[in-house]
């Protein structure tokens, strides 16, 4: 039993000292820190660098940092990130930061991008956008493929 015992906490021991370079969490990688920090000290135009970066993860969390900056003025290169990123979690993340964001334009950006978008996961989170950025809803383009829930 004793020696169970051994083997158990050898094992433990052991695995706590992983030495992984890819770090617990995302904050590991230099760049996502310094996205994160630009974010901090809320400076936008350090940030719309990496609306262009060839690294999904980058162009994300750039975008997601506005939907805490909540700057009216970044609205517009938000909207270019909802209708022309390849990727959609990039896509979905810019309607998101969109709907964080206090300006005018948000809710015509976001009916824009309504009627230009396909997939149903970014179609529902410009609706929850949309809701959020407006008192008067105006009917968004009739969509086949939008999903309940």
């Amino acid at each position: 039993m004793k020696r169970i015992s051994y083997i158990i906490a050898c094992a433990f021991f052991i695995a706590a000292c992983d030495t992984r370079e890819d770090g617990l969490n995302k904050y590991a990688d230099e760049v996502i820190e310094k996205i994160a920090d630009l974010k901090d000290r809320r400076l936008s135009d350090s940030l719309y660098a990496y609306f262009n970066h060839e690294e999904v993860q980058y162009r994300k969390e750039a975008v997601l940092a506005f939907g805490s900056i909540q700057d009216s003025s970044a609205v517009e290169k938000l909207a270019d990130v909802l209708l022309n990123d390849a990727d959609t979690t990039v896509r979905r993340a810019a309607a998101f930061a969109i709907g964080q964001t206090r300006s005018l334009r948000s809710p015509q950006v976001l009916l824009n991008a309504y009627g230009k978008e396909n997939d149903v996961t970014i179609l529902n989170e410009i609706l929850e956008a949309y809701g959020k950025t407006t008192r008067q809803w105006q009917r968004p383009p009739n969509k086949e493929n939008t999903a309940e829930g």
